[in-house]
């Protein structure tokens, strides 16, 4: 039994006309990056995954115990856009840290789209032993 197959009614995609998804490819994603925090006895060490992001579209920002953490990933082509499945990225992501660390030696680095900044903890709220003396 022959199946009655319809001709496409989807013009050919040098014929398109200006569409939303053409829009959409050129409009940026806003994106809260995915996280990782590790606490040591000396620092407090972030990770963000920034896929696409380089240190020079990427910013760090410490205030009031709250990192942000901002990066832009550009358009991957020139040219006009017909179909894509990526598009710009803007990330943006803040978390809340506990009081105490040293804002003057916190250090960044970006290594294959992966974010590391390293918050060392002032001597107040590192860890101390008490050595106990003989009675």
């Amino acid at each position: 039994m022959a199946q009655n197959i319809q001709p496409s009614t989807t013009p050919p995609l040098a014929r398109r006309e200006e569409t939303g998804m053409r829009k959409e490819l050129r409009t940026p994603m806003r994106v809260a990056p995915r996280c990782a925090i590790y606490e040591s006895d000396d620092d407090i060490v972030v990770l963000a995954d920034l896929p696409g992001c380089r240190s020079d579209n990427t910013t760090v920002q410490f205030q009031n115990d709250t990192l942000t953490v901002r990066g832009k990933r550009p358009g991957i082509a020139t040219g006009e856009a017909v179909f894509g499945d990526t598009r710009p990225v803007e990330y943006e992501r803040s978390v809340l840290l506990p009081k105490g660390l040293e804002a003057e030696r916190i250090q960044a680095t970006m290594k294959n789209g992966v974010l590391t900044v390293t918050l060392p903890k002032s001597a107040a709220i590192r860890p101390r032993t008490v050595k106990i003396a003989q009675a």
